[in-house]
């Protein structure tokens, strides 16, 4: 009789553990994905033009104020800002010579500190020069080198490259003919010049954005005036000692040109600026995919009826693509940031405007290690003054 009841009473209490283990309690609710929008000042005049998330999870801003420096009072300095994850400064620095100065391109490098590139302006030349700073993780100045000629020479992108020195992209204007060119260059880790490469056509043309590619050469975008007297949309791919592989120009009717460049997961490219040949009215956001030897396999715009922008494009890890910039389409007066992503195949999934009453500005955007998108920018909606704009989202753009 014992033997009949032990029996079902073990299977009850196995078939209970069963249905207790196969659907365990969540202890742990997920993490919530931080966003806010944040407003730094010292100045009537802060601009944020470069931001890159850094390794301890904030985030590194660099563009330009006349609030302090050696630049206080005849003009400006190059900006340096350091975020903890939330958005809130840890420190800022000013950096440059008695005169005017900026900061375009920002990078965290492999020993933790960081590599600024922008441009000086020079009293012994009365120009400005392309300004390349290597900074400790505290922000403190480790040296400082200047690039250029005896006219006005500028740096809008730097990366730290596979062999430990630096890749500059910029303009410059102190070339036997008098016109801009793009301006490359190559530097040790010390910020020592190894090779310089000028590319002189016929018109004028202006190097923006760049990257070192997989092969080791380096892409570049930027603007190349047409015999019609319009710019279109410039690429150079060289190798990796700056020789110039391929170029295109590629754009519509009019006025076309590339502010931010990646290469894409296939060996392609994603490239970002500006159009004036859609029709639309104004100029509209202008979006090229090309292949690994340049050519155009599509081409997207974005904006509504009035001036729309963008500076700044990254392929995200879905696939698709995220774009920055401002608009004026969509709000009553002011322009507003402009934040848009696509999928793979350059197909709008949503779009967001950020702003308040003044004018809001956006110049760049990274994808942040919780799969949302800091952007700095400028805006002068929160003072009398212009500010530097930090936003953080989430993955769909939006700030909670």
């Amino acid at each position: 009789m014992k033997y009949y009841i032990i029996i079902p009473l073990l299977f009850l209490l196995l078939v209970g553990c069963s249905k207790k283990n196969s659907n365990p309690v969540e202890t742990t609710p997920p993490t919530p994905v931080i966003t806010f929008t944040k407003a730094f000042s010292v100045s009537d005049a802060d601009l944020g033009r470069s931001v890159r998330q850094t390794s301890d999870s904030g985030y590194i801003i660099t563009g330009f104020t006349s609030g302090f420096g050696s630049g206080f009072g005849n003009g400006g300095s190059v900006y340096l800002i350091k975020t903890d994850a939330l958005g809130n400064k840890v420190w800022d620095k000013a950096f440059g010579s008695s005169n005017l100065d900026d900061g375009n391109s920002i990078q965290q490098t492999s020993d933790g500190g960081f590599i600024i590139a922008g441009y000086t302006y020079s009293d012994l030349s009365r120009s400005y020069d392309i300004y390349l700073i290597k900074a400790d993780l505290n922000g403190n100045i480790i040296w400082e080198k200047t690039f250029g000629g005896t006219n006005e020479d500028r740096g809008y992108y730097v990366q730290e490259t596979s062999g430990g020195g630096f890749f500059i992209v910029g303009s410059i204007d102190s070339t036997i003919a008098g016109n801009n060119d793009v301006y490359l260059i190559r530097t040790d880790a010390s910020g020592d010049k190894i090779w310089e490469k000028i590319y002189r056509e016929s018109g004028v043309e202006f190097g923006y954005s760049g990257q070192q590619t997989t092969d080791g050469g380096f892409i570049v975008s930027g603007t190349k005036l047409t015999p019609t007297n319009n710019f279109d949309v410039y690429l150079i791919k060289t190798d990796a000692e700056g020789n110039k592989v391929w170029e295109k120009t590629l754009g519509g009717n009019t006025t076309d040109g590339a502010r931010s460049i990646q290469q894409t997961v296939d060996g392609g490219f994603i490239v970002v600026g500006e159009t004036w040949s859609s029709g639309a009215g104004g100029s509209d956001v202008y979006v090229i995919k090309a292949d690994a030897l340049g050519n155009k396999v599509w081409e997207k715009t974005f904006g509504g009826s009035k001036n729309d922008w963008a500076y700044s494009i990254q392929q995200t890890s879905d696939g698709g693509f995220v774009f920055v910039g401002y608009t004026n389409s969509f709000n009553v007066a002011q322009d507003d940031v402009y934040l848009v992503k696509t999928d793979a195949g350059g197909n709008k999934k949503w779009e967001k405007t950020f702003g308040g009453t003044g004018h809001d500005w956006g110049y760049s955007v990274q994808q942040t290690y919780d799969g949302g998108f800091i952007i700095t920018g400028s805006t002068d909606s929160y003072s009398n003054g212009t500010c530097v704009l930090l936003i953080k989202t989430d993955s769909e753009g939006n700030v909670k």
